[in-house]
C-alpha cells in the first residue's frame, strides 16, 4: 500500500514498523502453525493511533511484514548456507523496503524487527537512510533508475554523508551528491527517524560489502540478539563492537545499544527451529520489552493462549498469565555491573505444561554434521573478556539472565555448553551480568526451585531396529555392559517388538527388538506401528520409547531395501518425537577394503607404500559412505534423522562415540539422565552429569542454610538432609542399581568420611540459636534470636557448603575409581567394587587432598566465598578433574598425617568463636565483652541427643556439650593461655 507524505503541520506522525523474517513463514499455509519470532512481533504491534510516551503526541503505527526468502526448513539447506546464493533476491528486498521508507517524511519514524538475513536487509536499509536520506521519486517509475544511479556512484562502500543544504532545508544525514552526474539536491529529502532496530542473529545476505550495516548516528536504539551455540561458518553473526563505546556514553545523547547473548543456535533466535521453540521465547521476550521501553506499542500482552494451543495469541506464550501456586509468574529486573537493566519473566510454566511441552520445550537446535563447516563464534577474547562489553557506561554486549537460568535449570543445556567449552567463561561473568542482592550475587527467581529427588527415575527404553546379523546384540552388550542372548523361540525374521528384554540386576535398561524384515510381512509392520503408537501416547516418561537405534550394514550397496525403507518410514511417522540414530555397523570391514584398495593403487602406480596415505583415503571413503546413507534416509518422506554414527565391534572408541552422540539427542533432562546412567562406555558423561546435579542443588542449599541459621537445630538437620540427597542424586547419575544409597553412604562413612563427623562451629552456632530462642532481647529492643542468628550465619553457611562439596567430590571420585576397577570386564560396578574403591581412595591419600581443596575454595568463616556460585562451580570441577586423571593412572598421593582436626584448625575455631562473642558484646553495650550475659553463671547447653547435631550420619558420640561463655574466659587468639574448657573436641 502507498503511504501519504506528512510534511504539512498538524498531520499525525506516522511510525512504519517493518518486520522482515529470515524464513518464508506464511500463516495461511496448511499446517504451518509454528509462528516465527518476527511474525509474533508483527502480529502484536498495535495497529493504529497510539500516544507517544515522552511527547504525549499522537502516533500512527503501521506494521508491515515481509516473509524471508526461503522456506522455514531451508535455513539449514545448502542454498541458504551459501552466502550470495539468494543475493540478488535480497538486493531486491533491500530496494523495495528502502522505497517504502522513502514514502515517509522527516517528521515520521521507522522501526525495524528482523531475523537472520532479514536482519541484514533492514540494517542495510538503515544504512541507506543514514547515508543517502530518501529519494523523492519513491512510488514512481523513476525510483528504480534513481536508486540504481545512487548506488552506482556511491563507491565500493557507503560512507558517512556530508551535510548538504537546499534552501532552508538541512540534510545532515544525506550523502553528498556532488559526484553524481545527474542527481541534484532536489532528488533527496531528509530521512525519517530510525526509532528502533531489533535484530535476531544477523547473518550476511550478499557477497559484497556495498551496504553499511553498522550502528551509525541515525539509529536511536539498537538491539541485537546473538546465539551462543551456533558454530556453522556460513552462519557467522554480523556482530557489532563499536570502538566509540569506549569514548562516549550513548545515554547522554538519548541513544542506546545493547547486544545480548542467548542460549541456542541460529534457528533458536528466530523461532524457526524444526523441533522445539522454547529457547526462542527468551530472545523474543527481551526484544519486546526493550522495544516497549523505547516507545513501541504492543497489544495482547496479557491474553491467555487459545484452547487448542495450535495458534496461540502471538505473545501469550512469551508473557504467560497463568497463576503458579496462586501467584502470577515471577518477573525480575537484573542490573549488570555497567548499569544495563534486563527484565525477565518466568517462562518455566510454558516449557513444562503438558499441552505445550512438545512445541515449547527446551532443546538446542540440531546442526546436521554433513553441513558443518565449523567456525566457533568469538564471544570472548583470549583473556576471557566478553567481547563488546563496555565497563564505563550502560551500553554494549551483555549475557542475558536467561543464559544462567537455563544453565542452572536444564542439565541438557549445561552439558552441551560445557562441551562447547563455554561454561566456565559464562560463569566468570555471572555476577557482573546478574548483579548483586544483599551484597551477594543475585541467584534469580529460579533459586527457589527444588531439584527432583525421585529415587527411582526408571529405565531407559531403547528400540533396536535392523536385519538379523547386523550386530544389534553386540551393540547392546558393548554400550550397556550386559549380555544379550538370542531367544530360542525366535525364528529368523520373526520377533515380538512388544516384548521387553530385561537383564538381571539391571532395572535401569529395557530393550525392544524390531527384528529383521527380510520377509517383509505386513503383520509385522502392523505390530511395529501399533507398538509405536502405544508408546508415543504414554503419559509417564518412563513408559515411553526414549530412543531408536536404526542399524544398517555400512557395506550394503543400497541401505534402504524395500522392507527396511518401510520400517524406517514407520518409525519416523509414528514416533516423530523419539530421537532416531542411524548406526552403520561393521565400519572396520569398509576401512579394510578401502585401505587395501589404496595400497593396490599405489603399487600399480609404482609409488612407495604409505600407511598414512592409505588410512586417510579409507577415512575419506568412510565419510562419503556416511553421507550417502544420510541422503538415502533423508529421502524417505517424513523421515527423521537425528544422527548417524559408524561403529565396529572391536572399536571401543566408536561405541563410546555412539554413546556420546545418543546422549545429545534427548529433549528431556530426565531421559538424558536415564541413558547416561545406564551406559558404561563414557564415564565422563556420568561425571559431567553428576557435577551438574551437585551445582543445581548447591544454589538452594546456600539459600536454605542462610535461613535455618536462625533456628535451633535447623542448620544441623538441613546439613544432614542435603548431604544425603546429593549422595543419592550422584548415585543416580552413575547408575549402580545394585548399590543402594544407604549402603554407599555407610561405606563412604566407614572408609572416607570418618573424620568429617563433628564441626565445633556448627555446635557453637546451634548453641547460640538455642540461647536466642530462650532469651528475651538485647539492648535497643532487638530480639535475641535475630542477634544470635546473625552471628550464626557466617558460621553455618560456610560449614554446610564445605561438607556438601567435600562429600560430593569424594563420592564422584570413588565412583570413577569403581568403574575403573571393572573397565576390562565391561560391566557396572557392584557393591564389593565400590567398597574396594572407597578403601583405595582413602589409602592412596586422595580424601585428605580433596578436603583441603574444598577448604581452600571456601574458607571456614568466609560467607562471601559460599555465595560465589561461579567460583564454587569452577573450583569443584577443577578438583574432580585434577584427581580423576591421577586416579585413572593409579597414582599414589602424599598421605596427610593429620587426618582429624588438629591444633591449627582448633586455633581457627577459637578465633571464630572469639569474634562471635565480640559481635554479641557490640550489639549490647551494657554487656561486658567477656561475659554473655553479665551476672550469670556459665551456660551449659546440651543439644538434644535424638538430633545428633555433631554427627554426619550416626556414629558420632551421643552428645557434645558446648559451654557458651559466661564468666569463663576464652583463649586469647593472639597466643594467650586458654582458661576454662571451650568445647569437647573429638579424639
Amino acid at each position: 500500500m502507498e503511504l501519504e507524505t506528512s510534511e504539512r503541520p498538524g498531520i499525525v506522525r506516522r511510525r512504519l514498523v517493518i518486520c522482515v523474517d529470515g524464513v518464508d513463514y506464511k500463516p495461511t499455509h496448511s499446517g504451518n502453525t509454528k509462528q516465527t519470532s518476527v511474525y509474533r512481533i508483527y502480529s502484536s504491534i498495535k495497529h493504529g493511533q497510539v500516544i507517544d510516551g515522552p511527547s504525549k503526541s499522537d502516533v500512527q503505527q503501521i506494521p508491515l511484514y515481509y516473509p524471508g526468502l526461503g522456506d522455514a526448513h531451508d535455513i539449514v539447506s545448502k542454498d541458504f548456507l551459501q552466502i550470495g546464493s539468494l543475493g540478488q533476491s535480497h538486493q531486491d528486498q533491500i530496494r523495495n523496503i528502502y522505497e517504502k521508507c522513502c514514502e515517509l517524511s522527516d517528521g515520521d519514524e521507522v522501526a525495524f524487527f528482523a531475523f537472520s538475513k532479514g536482519a541484514f536487509v533492514v540494517r542495510a536499509v538503515a544504512g541507506l537512510l543514514h547515508h543517502i536520506g530518501v529519494l523523492r521519486s519513491a512510488g514512481t517509475a523513476e525510483f528504480a533508475r534513481d536508486y540504481k544511479k545512487v548506488l552506482k556512484h556511491s563507491g565500493p562502500k557507503l560512507e558517512r554523508a556530508s551535510t548538504i543544504c537546499s534552501g532552508s532545508l538541512s540534510l545532515s544525514a544525506t550523502r553528498s551528491v556532488s559526484s553524481l552526474s545527474s542527481a541534484s539536491t532536489s532528488d533527496f529529502r531528509p530521512a525519517p527517524k530510525i526509532l528502533f532496530l531489533g535484530a535476531f542473529d544477523t547473518v550476511k545476505a550478499v557477497n559484497d560489502d556495498s551496504f553499511d550495516i553498522s550502528f551509525h548516528d541515525s539509529i536511536h536504539n539498537f538491539r541485537h540478539a546473538v546465539a551462543i551455540h551456533e558454530n556453522r561458518k556460513a552462519l557467522s553473526p554480523e556482530t557489532l563492537f563499536p570502538e566509540t563505546f569506549y569514548k562516549t556514553d550513548l545515554s547522554k545523547e538519548g541513544r542506546s545499544f545493547v547486544q545480548a547473548l542467548f542460549i541456542g543456535t541460529h534457528e533458536d533466535m528466530g523461532g524457526s527451529s524444526p523441533t522445539k521453540a522454547g529457547l526462542s521465547l527468551y530472545s523474543l521476550q527481551w526484544m519486546v520489552l526493550e522495544a516497549i521501553n523505547c516507545g513501541m506499542h504492543f497489544e495482547h500482552l496479557d491474553a491467555a493462549p487459545t484452547k487448542d494451543h495450535k495458534l496461540p495469541v502471538p505473545l501469550s506464550v512469551v508473557f504467560p498469565q497463568a497463576l503458579v501456586n496462586g501467584k502470577p509468574p515471577a518477573r525480575m529486573t537484573f542490573t549488570t555491573a555497567n548499569g544495563i537493566h534486563a527484565i525477565m519473566q518466568d517462562l518455566r510454566t510454558i516449557h513444562n505444561a503438558p499441552n505445550l511441552q512438545s512445541e515449547y520445550g527446551i532443546k538446542l537446535g540440531s546442526r546436521p554434521a554433513s553441513l558443518r563447516l565449523k567456525k566457533e563464534r568469538t564471544l570472548f577474547d583470549s583473556n576471557g573478556y566478553l567481547c563488546g562489553y563496555c565497563d564505563h557506561a550502560p551500553q554494549g554486549t551483555i549475557i542475558h539472565p536467561s543464559v544462567y537460568l537455563l544453565l542452572d535449570e536444564h542439565i541438557n543445556i549445561a552439558l552441551d555448553t560445557k562441551e562447547a567449552q563455554l561454561q566456565r567463561l559464562l560463569e566468570d561473568w555471572r555476577e557482573r551480568m546478574l548483579g548483586t542482592e544483599n551484597g551477594h550475587v543475585n541467584f534469580g527467581f529460579w533459586s527457589d526451585s527444588n531439584a527432583d529427588d525421585d529415587v527411582d527415575p526408571g529405565a531407559i527404553r531403547v528400540l533396536v531396529c535392523g536385519n538379523t546379523g547386523v550386530g544389534k546384540s553386540t551393540l547392546i552388550n558393548k554400550t550397556f555392559g550386559v549380555e544379550v542372548t538370542q531367544s530360542s523361540n525366535r525364528s529368523r525374521g520373526i520377533h515380538d517388538v512388544k516384548q521387553e528384554i530385561t537383564f538381571d540386576g539391571r532395572p535401569d535398561l529395557i530393550v525392544h527388538d524390531s527384528g529383521g524384515f527380510e520377509a517383509g510381512a505386513d503383520t509385522e509392520f502392523l505390530a511395529i506401528e501399533e507398538f509405536l503408537k502405544e508408546k508415543s501416547t504414554a503419559e509417564e516418561v518412563r513408559d515411553r520409547l526414549h530412543v531408536i537405534w536404526f542399524c544398517v550394514e555400512i557395506n550394503s550397496a543400497r541401505t534402504l531395501q524395500t522392507a527396511t525403507e518401510k520400517l524406517y518410514q514407520a518409525v519416523s511417522t509414528y514416533a516423530h518425537e523419539v530421537p532416531i540414530v542411524v548406526v552403520a555397523t561393521k565400519k572396520d570391514d569398509l576401512l579394510d577394503i578401502e585401505w587395501m584398495s589404496k595400497k593396490k593403487e599405489l603399487k600399480k602406480m609404482k609409488l612407495p607404500h604409505d600407511d598414512d596415505v592409505c588410512e586417510a583415503y579409507a577415512e575419506e571413503k568412510l565419510q562419503e559412505r556416511l553421507d550417502d546413507i544420510r541422503h538415502e534416509m533423508e529421502s524417505v518422506p517424513g523421515g527423521r534423522l537425528d544422527a548417524i554414527v559408524a561403529v565396529s565391534q572391536e572399536d571401543e572408541d566408536s561405541i563410546a562415540f555412539l554413546s556420546k552422540t545418543t546422549s545429545h539427542t534427548f529433549d528431556l533432562d530426565k531421559v538424558r539422565l536415564l541413558y547416561i546412567r545406564a551406559q558404561v562406555t563414557r564415564i565422563d558423561l556420568k561425571v559431567d552429569l553428576a557435577l551438574c546435579e551437585v551445582m543445581r542443588r548447591y544454589r538452594p542449599l546456600v539459600k536454605t542454610a542462610t535461613g535455618v541459621s536462625f533456628t535451633p537445630i535447623g542448620a544441623t538437620t538441613h546439613r544432614k538432609t542435603a548431604a544425603a540427597k546429593v549422595c543419592k542424586a550422584i548415585l543416580n547419575c552413575f547408575g549402580l542399581p545394585s548399590l543402594s544409597s544407604e549402603t554407599a553412604i555407610a561405606t563412604m562413612k566407614q572408609n572416607v568420611w570418618d573424620h568429617l563427623g563433628f564441626d565445633v562451629l556448627m555446635a557453637v552456632a546451634e548453641g547460640l540459636n538455642v540461647l536466642g530462642a530462650t532469651g528475651t532481647g538485647f539492648a535497643g529492643g532487638i530480639p535475641a534470636f535475630l542477634v544470635t542468628g546473625a552471628i550464626s550465619v557466617p558460621l553455618v553457611v560456610p560449614s554446610t557448603c564445605r561438607l556438601f562439596l567435600t562429600m560430593s567430590a569424594d563420592l564422584i571420585l570413588v565412583l570413577i575409581l569403581s568403574f575403573k576397577l571393572v573397565a576390562l570386564q565391561n560391566r557396572q560396578p557392584q557393591e564389593k567394587d565400590f567398597q574396594q574403591a572407597s578403601r583405595a581412595f582413602q589409602l592412596k591419600g586422595y580424601s585428605a587432598h580433596v578436603q583441603q581443596d574444598i577448604k581452600d575454595l571456601i574458607p571456614r568463616t568466609s560467607l562471601r566465598a559460599s555465595y560465589k556460585y561461579d567460583k564454587v562451580r569452577i573450583g569443584l570441577e577443577s578438583t574432580v578433574d585434577r584427581y580423576k586423571e591421577r586416579l585413572m593412572e593409579g597414582e599414589q598421593l602424599p598421605i596427610e598425617t593429620k587426618v582429624r582436626r588438629g591444633i591449627e584448625e582448633d586455633e581457627e575455631d577459637v578465633i571464630a568463636i572469639h569474634q562471635a562473642q565480640g559481635q554479641l558484646a557490640e550489639l549490647d553495650g551494657a554487656i561486658p565483652p567477656a561475659e554473655l550475659p553479665a551476672g550469670k553463671e556459665s551456660i551449659t547447653i546440651e543439644l538434644p541427643v535424638h538430633e545428633k547435631p555433631a554427627e554426619l550420619m550416626g556414629d558420632a558420640p551421643p552428645r557434645h556439650v558446648v559451654e557458651l561463655p559466661g564468666h569463663i574466659k576464652l583463649p586469647d587468639p593472639q597466643g594467650g593461655v586458654p582458661q576454662g574448657r571451650l568445647a569437647e573436641l573429638p579424639g
